[in-house]
Formats: structure tokens, sequence, C-alpha cells
């Protein structure tokens, strides 16, 4: 009897011990050293997801972690998708982390008005794609050619895409690479400019290209639904009488300064998108509008104005002659 006690008591130990060294496998960090990518495919099992990563030596012990996502019934919780996996990370974190809830690889969000400079450092700041490389699809890719988009109405060959790039959060696989990034771009931006917009835009007499262009202006100008129509009337009524639309964001594209108001020097420079000395248009799109902007233009609210300013509160200030105008910005801007 007392040697079956003793048995029994270095069974326990023993079991102890085990169960000690498993749970000390899990809350141990991952073997990896530096910030790694782990993707799960559709309809991948709990199983085959350990078993994955400890083919990719990232965890040091699976059997633990097979048995412990048994125990906490988790096995059905992961979801498909790349994750980031950090070298502080343990293989219980794991779990919340490929359960949705960690940094996923491609996640990105493109802020309405970026041009494609700020969208190409975003892209290799998060790690999805080169910037250069990017650029050089934007800029040289044949894109007008792929049939499966409509949107190319009054696009100039040699234009790039800017102002097709369409805004929104983006769930990238960096295995496609710039082609990949900027084909669902342009998809979304399909989707969003709808048959109805077409048409519409077809019954004013203009083209895509054209409201593109002048939605980029309106986008970096103003805010707000109501303004942002109100102020498409604006350049609208300048560009039918023949007005130049002395749009500071064009300015800004320029100099790409940033600024809030443009320098005398600023406005006397030379170049197609210098908006205060060249009547219409400029060639192209400024930035990357959002589908609010361009319904303002497509759809804009008729007013009797023909000039604009924000003060520094971000309060508008419209005026219908020039002479308003100069005595408003005196009034208002510092």
């Amino acid at each position: 009897m007392k040697k079956l006690f003793y048995i029994l008591i270095i069974v326990l130990i023993i079991i102890a011990v085990f169960v000690y060294l498993k749970w000390n496998n899990l809350n141990s960090q991952l073997l990896i050293d530096e910030k790694t990518s782990f993707k799960i495919e559709s309809g991948t099992n709990a199983e085959t997801i350990v078993n994955n990563l400890a083919a990719q030596n990232i965890i040091k012990d699976k059997t633990a972690l097979i048995w412990y996502i048994k125990f906490k019934k988790v096995g059905d919780d992961f979801i498909a998708g790349t994750y980031w996996l950090e070298p502080a990370h343990t293989s219980i974190d794991l779990i919340d982390v490929l359960s949705g809830q960690g940094e996923v690889v491609g996640k990105i969000t493109i802020i309405e008005g970026w041009d494609q400079m700020q969208i190409a450092a975003e892209l290799t700041e998060q790690n999805i794609v080169s910037g250069m490389l990017f650029l050089d699809e934007v800029e040289k890719g044949d894109w007008r050619a792929e049939s499966k988009w409509t949107i190319w109405d009054g696009k100039p060959v040699e234009s790039d895409l800017e102002g097709y790039l369409y805004p929104d959060t983006y769930f990238f696989d960096p295995e496609d690479g710039a082609k990949g990034v900027i084909e669902k771009m342009l998809t979304n931006f399909n989707k969003k400019l709808t048959k109805d917009l077409r048409n519409e835009i077809k019954s004013q007499g203009k083209t895509v290209y054209e409201v593109l262009t002048l939605a980029s202006i309106v986008e970096k100008e103003m805010y707000g639904e109501e303004d942002r129509r109100m102020v498409a009337d604006v350049f609208l009524k300048r560009l039918e009488d023949g007005i130049a639309l002395q749009s500071d964001a064009t300015i800004n594209y320029i100099t790409k300064k940033g600024t809030t108001r443009p320098s005398y020097a600023d406005l006397e420079i030379q170049d197609p998108y210098n908006t205060y000395r060249s009547k219409g248009l400029p060639p192209g799109p400024i930035c990357n509008p959002s589908i609010e902007s361009i319904k303002a233009v497509i759809y804009p609210k008729s007013n009797d104005y023909y000039y604009f300013l924000n003060t520094e509160d971000g309060t508008i200030i419209y005026s219908k002659t020039f002479e308003e105008h100069v005595v408003n910005k005196h009034k208002y801007l510092k």
C-alpha cells in the first residue's frame, strides 16, 4: 500500500512537471526574431493552422497549443487572412491574433484627397508594396486597355491614374504586388461610379475625366456635402463664364507646400496646374476624390456666388462679386 502511494506521488509529480512544461511553452515568446506574416487560407482547420505554425518555426510546442485550443473550445474562432506576428507574442496570444483581433497584413486606409505620391508612401510604410513600383505601374501600366473597367471617358492616353485610385479601406495581399493593389482600387472606383452617375455625366455633356478633375479640386478645397455642392456650383459657373478657377489647392499641388494661403510668388508660377494664371480645368485631377465630391460636381447646389473663402475657425464665407470677396478677405483673413 505504501509502495503504491509513492508510485502515485511520483506519477502526480511527473504529470505536474509535464503540465508545467507545456504551460510554460504556451506562455513562452514565439521563435521568430522579427515581425513575421502568417497566412490562414479559407477553410483551414485549427489543427492544420497549428501544424503550419510549427512547420514555419513560429511556435515551440504544437501539441500544447492544440490541446489548449481544444480545452478552450476556440478551434472555430480562427479567421482566414494574413496576420502580422510579433516576437513578443506567445502561443496563447496567437488565439486572439488569428481570430481577427490582430494586425492584418495588407490592411490600409487611403484617405480621401490623397494624391498618388501620398498613397505610394503609405503603401511603403505599411510594408504592402514598394511605393516606387506602385508609381511605376500607375504611370506606365496599360490600364486603359483593360476592358473590364469603363471609367476612361475623356482620359488622355498619356495621363496617369491620378483621380482613379479610389480612397477607401482595403485589404491587400502583398503577394499580388503593385498591379494587384491598383486593380483593386480601380475595380472599387468602377463600382462607385454607377451607371446612373455615368449617364448623368454624359447627359450634361461632360466626360468622366472632367468631372474627376473638378471633383479633385472640390475635395481639397471644401468639406461637408452641402458646401461641396455649393463650391462645385461656384467653380462650374466660373468655367462657363470663362473666369479662372483660382483654386489654392491647385497651387499646393504644384508647390507641395500644403499651405492654406499660397504666396504671391506661388500664384505667378508658370504651370498648367496654376488655375490663377490659366483659365479652365487643369490638365487632370490633383488628388483622388471621394464619391461625395464627385457627386457634388454632378449634382451641384445652385447659388449666386462666384467666390468663397475658408476662415481660420472653419467658417465658409461666400461672395457674389470680386469687390465683396476682397472685403471679406480683409474682414475674415488676417
